[in-house]
């Protein structure tokens, strides 16, 4: 038989790790959303008045912002496991985000 502060600290547990999802589908999607938006002005842009320096900022910015996205996700997964202490996804979460910035810091040497 478990003892009811154990199972009401698992269930506390539970809907913390339930918001965190929640919180981090909410951020994908808005992000997702918001690149979306940006590339449609853009591209509208760009096929009606040409390649102008409008048209190109939103296309970039738009890019920008669907790259982010999922970087942004693993820096607030991090946070999370590290504010519940839960050690093992904190540290797996960090490498993730070390290879994230390898990577952008490779991109951007070239």
């Amino acid at each position: 038989m478990t003892h009811p502060d154990v199972l009401a600290a698992q269930r506390q547990e539970d809907e913390a790790f339930a918001r965190l999802e929640d919180l981090l589908g909410a951020m994908l999607s808005a992000g997702v959303a918001i690149s979306t938006a940006l590339l449609v002005a853009g591209l509208g842009l760009w096929v009606f008045a040409g390649p102008t320096w409008a048209a190109t900022t939103l296309l970039r910015t738009g890019l920008l912002a669907l790259m982010a996205t999922p970087m942004v996700r693993v820096l607030v997964s991090l946070a999370e496991y590290l504010r519940f202490r839960d050690w093992f996804f904190a540290a797996m979460t960090a490498g993730v985000a070390l290879v994230l910035l390898a990577s952008v810091l490779i991109a951007l040497s070239h």
